[in-house]
């Protein structure tokens, strides 16, 4: 394994409706694309089959990545409206969750809500990743589970194994028309 640029792509990158020009973001160096997919049991990006499938034909890696909403919907069923969304869909990298806010859910049930959501996309997505920063993964004890880590934290680089490290937030990338996060994966 080897390091590798890669950005993750959400609505925010569509200003005004502008489509992400794939190939050009492919010419910059960049060889991998996490696309959020959905949020919640009711958000399913207008982008996703667009920015998948741009991606794919331009030749990066690709995945997808939930938004967890872990105070409003149990684990299972936002696993299974990801993988709705996503069944058919390239995704050599796997599926992500995406975990940034607690919602009031104790820490405890915060680590059984996320690690039944990720055991659960396993069973479909042979890569499943937990995108997280450093105050959530030290209070939920052995975080990530056996699962890849994404570990978001720009101001500082990891001190421990990731998969995946978030080093900016407001990156540029010839071909996206908004500013992006740029990250480093191990592929």
């Amino acid at each position: 394994m080897h390091p590798v640029k890669m950005i993750d792509i959400s609505g925010w990158q569509h200003p005004n409706n502008e489509p992400i020009d794939w190939h050009a973001v492919k010419r910059s160096g960049v060889q991998a694309a996490m696309v959020k997919a959905t949020e919640g049991t009711n958000y399913t990006s207008a982008w996703l089959a667009a920015d998948g499938n741009g991606a794919r034909s331009a030749g990066l890696k690709i995945g997808y990545y939930h938004f967890a909403h872990p105070g409003t919907n149990g684990a299972l069923e936002e696993a299974q409206y990801f993988l709705d969304a996503i069944a058919g869909h390239p995704r050599s990298i796997g599926g992500a969750l995406d975990l940034e806010v607690t919602e009031g859910v104790p820490w405890p049930d915060l680590a059984v809500w996320s690690k039944t959501f990720l055991d659960e996309v396993h069973k479909t997505c042979v890569y499943t990743s937990l995108y997280s920063n450093g105050n959530f993964l030290s209070n939920m004890a052995r975080a990530p589970w056996g699962h890849l880590l994404w570990y978001a934290n720009p101001s500082q680089a990891p001190r421990f194994k990731v998969w995946a490290w978030q080093y900016s937030w407001t990156g540029e990338v010839p071909g996206v028309p908004a500013p992006c996060d740029l990250d480093q994966v191990w592929l």
